[in-house]
């Protein structure tokens, strides 16, 4: 009886550690993923977006409806008229890893695309915040979706274009997988090693002016987010 006692005990204490990392979205579900709550399954619990800019349109949102694993995702949606300055919606997370990380990873989902703009696409931005040379900061910038040419000059910041098509497929999730680590060294000629922080993010956007009568909408969701040393 005593055996039996001990048996189930130590099988709880199991079961129990591995629901809890589980639940946390932590090292031991996702092969040492830096980001928290890579799944959005805690809501918006470690991420934010950049209220201060003027140009971004406003907080994302959590979906409770779409997701590619789990039962939430980011949402974000673009919904835009004419004379409406802002263009950017994102959601950003700020890591601080010991060494800088080899990949960035995710799944991403388009429902809807209105094009309204040339400059309208989906990407992905690293920047790392670490001055070593003319700027505070050094970025990597890959689009997904949407143009087939760097759609800004941006003189600390190296864009990779990913996209396949001229509008992106819906209703479909699809993977990224980003070799952060070696495009810095390729990029920038070296990889950062004294950065104050690491900015991850996702973004819908665009960036030319709407025409009279203009209207920008697109419905975009991230999950299964990753930064780290790969799975």
């Amino acid at each position: 009886m005593g055996k039996k006692i001990i048996i189930f005990a130590v099988f709880m204490f199991v079961a129990l550690s591995v629901c809890s990392c589980s639940s946390r979205g932590g090292a031991s579900e996702s092969g040492g993923n830096i980001l928290v709550n890579p799944g959005f399954e805690e809501g918006a619990r470690g991420w934010f977006w950049m209220d201060w800019s003027k140009a971004w349109i406003g907080p994302f949102d959590i979906s409770e409806v779409i997701a590619h694993t789990g039962k939430m995702s980011a949402y974000l949606k673009l919904d835009e008229r004419i004379n409406n300055p802002k263009k950017v919606r994102g959601v950003v997370q700020s890591i601080k890893p010991d060494k800088f990380p080899r990949i960035a990873s995710g799944w991403y989902r388009v429902e809807n695309w209105h094009r309204g703009v040339p400059k309208q696409y989906i990407q992905v931005v690293v920047i790392a915040w670490e001055k070593y040379g003319d700027f505070p900061n050094y970025q990597l910038r890959y689009v997904l979706e949407g143009v087939s040419q760097q759609p800004l000059p941006i003189s600390n910041a190296r864009y990779t274009i990913l996209a396949k098509t001229a509008e992106p497929e819906t209703g479909k999730w699809k993977y990224f997988e980003l070799p952060i680590r070696e495009d810095y060294k390729k990029f920038w000629g070296q990889i950062p090693k004294n950065y104050e922080k690491i900015n991850f993010f996702c973004e819908v956007r665009y960036d030319d002016p709407l025409p009279g009568g203009g209207y920008v909408g697109a419905d975009v969701y991230f999950d299964d987010l990753y930064v780290g040393e790969g799975k």
